[in-house]
């Protein structure tokens, strides 16, 4: 079987056409950045509205989102206290026998813990999410 040859010419002409793409693209690209610059020294507000614009539909339903998600955590968290509450009066009263006490207080305070836990990180989480406007103000500041 005869070896096939390396066409070196081809192989120019494709990383010639791949060199050129990429110095499109960069040019490209620096002409987008160029304009975004040009606009923030021009209208600070125009550009800030328009960067802001596509995120903020996204934004407010993650910002509502969180808002119930942590409301109905808490509220299950409320819950919570008074059904320890009132297992602890129904075993104080011999109610509820040990066992079922110490079986349904485990799960009570896993569920707990688990709840705080998530409260946490849907808070941070909207913190993150309100800050992202902030954030393209100071950058839009920096420009």
């Amino acid at each position: 079987m005869p070896q096939k040859k390396y066409d070196f010419r081809n192989q120019f002409e494709k990383s010639s056409r791949r060199y050129s793409n990429e110095e499109e693209r960069l040019t490209q690209l620096q002409t987008v950045i160029d304009a975004h610059h040009k606009q923030a020294q021009t209208d600070e507000n125009k550009l800030l509205e328009r960067l802001l614009k596509n995120g903020d539909k996204q934004r407010a339903a993650e910002i509502s989102r969180a808002k119930k998600n942590i409301s109905k955590a808490e509220k299950r968290l409320k819950e919570l206290d008074s059904v320890f509450a009132k297992l602890y009066e129904d075993r104080a009263c011999d109610k509820v026998t040990e066992r079922n006490y110490m079986m349904l207080s485990g799960k009570y305070q896993n569920e707990q813990l688990k709840l705080e836990s998530e409260i946490f990180t849907l808070k941070d989480k909207h913190r993150e999410t309100v800050q992202s406007k902030d954030n393209a103000e100071k950058w839009l500041s920096l420009i």
